[in-house]
């Protein structure tokens, strides 16, 4: 389970690279300050079968503030 959580987060940081232009260290630090391994822990089963570009939209939107594309 470990390896499958850390190839997903891997995924979510390219995913950050490719379309919004965040190098690794940013990536993280957004994945991180969202406190992704919270969500995990509260229903990794769900969290693991989104599509990852899913949950880097929903951590961009929320790291730069932009409230309005997150109550659609």
């Amino acid at each position: 389970m470990k390896n499958r959580v850390t190839e997903y987060k891997q995924s979510m940081v390219n995913i950050f690279g490719i379309k919004y232009g965040l190098s690794e260290f940013e990536a993280k630090k957004a994945i991180s300050s969202y406190d992704f391994d919270g969500v995990l822990r509260a229903c990794n089963f769900i969290a693991l079968h989104d599509d990852p570009e899913i949950w880097v939209d929903t951590i961009y939107k929320w790291v730069t503030g932009d409230e309005d594309l997150l109550q659609m």
